[in-house]
């Protein structure tokens, strides 16, 4: 089971399931280099994989691991698996086959087809779907960016959006965006406004308070850019594509919100979901970073 706490986990989770999803994606444009790509991708993903699982377990003989060939890393891993579980691990021949498809196309100049790539990412999906629960008490399908976020309302705004992308309710998708945001956004400002009154200001920025009132709407460009960091182009472009939020009430635990009716049909698109997305998980995670260094 992950707790809450190992944020190196869930991050090294996320990293390997993103090569894997970058893998499908690669595969579906069928030429050489991407199908090349892809594999080297997903033998990024295993050997990511195989180490969280060493870590996670605390298998002492995966410490020298970058020196353990994969048959070794898998017969410690089999044991060990079989020791806790009751039983073997799956999809032995398809993971050893990746190894070796790669080790022929630079020994041997044999080049992998689309089908074999194929059928390796599908396998090596299985594998990391039936072992991610069992070992780490996370749905696979739930492992994402918003997992590292320390606002929960943000963090379940932000799952909403990305369950909704993945059904294709773009629509749906950047309104639960557009919630995350401005619930971070607020987060920010009571924050801030607390140091401020209590005297906790980071200096570098008493000049920029001289010249902003933190108590001023929060949606601000001046507020968002000065002071939070956030890139105005980039913010501009998000705030077109979704609907103002506003909160009316906001803690902690619960934020009252209205969220506006208008939505620009024009930009309910995939392109668009997906951008405000990953405009979001980047924002509020620099936001939260941001959170650590003042506490320092």
């Amino acid at each position: 089971m992950v707790k809450k706490k190992d944020i190196t986990t869930i991050k090294e989770l996320i990293i390997a399931k993103k090569l894997l999803h970058n893998s499908e994606e690669l595969i579906e444009k069928d030429t050489l280099e991407n199908n090349l790509i892809a594999i080297s991708n997903l033998n990024s993903a295993l050997d990511i994989f195989l180490k969280i699982i060493s870590t996670h377990q605390k298998i002492k003989q995966f410490k020298q691991l970058d020196n353990i060939s994969l048959e070794k890393k898998w017969s410690i891993l089999t044991n060990e698996y079989k020791r806790r579980y009751g039983k073997e691990l799956s999809m032995k021949t398809q993971i050893f086959t990746l190894s070796n498809i790669t080790n022929n196309f630079i020994a041997h100049n044999i080049i992998p087809t689309r089908a074999q790539v194929q059928e390796l990412c599908q396998a090596l999906t299985i594998f990391m779907q039936g072992l991610v629960p069992e070992m780490f008490g996370l749905k696979f399908q739930d492992i994402d960016f918003h997992l590292l976020l320390g606002n929960p309302q943000a963090r379940r705004a932000l799952k909403a959006a990305r369950g909704a992308f993945e059904m294709e309710n773009y629509k749906k998708a950047l309104i639960s965006t557009s919630q995350a945001f401005y619930i971070a956004l607020e987060d920010q400002r009571q924050k801030l406004n607390y140091l401020s009154d209590n005297g906790l200001l980071d200096p570098k920025l008493i000049m920029l308070e001289e010249s902003i009132n933190l108590h001023i709407d929060p949606a601000d460009r001046d507020f968002i850019h000065l002071i939070l960091g956030t890139p105005p182009k980039k913010l501009e472009r998000f705030k077109q594509l979704v609907p103002t939020v506003l909160i009316n009430e906001y803690d902690s635990e619960h934020a009252e919100i209205v969220v506006s009716d208008f939505i620009d049909e024009e930009a309910i698109s995939k392109e668009n979901a997906e951008y405000c997305l990953n405009f979001v998980y980047e924002t509020v995670l620099h936001w939260e970073s941001l959170d650590l260094m003042r506490k320092r």
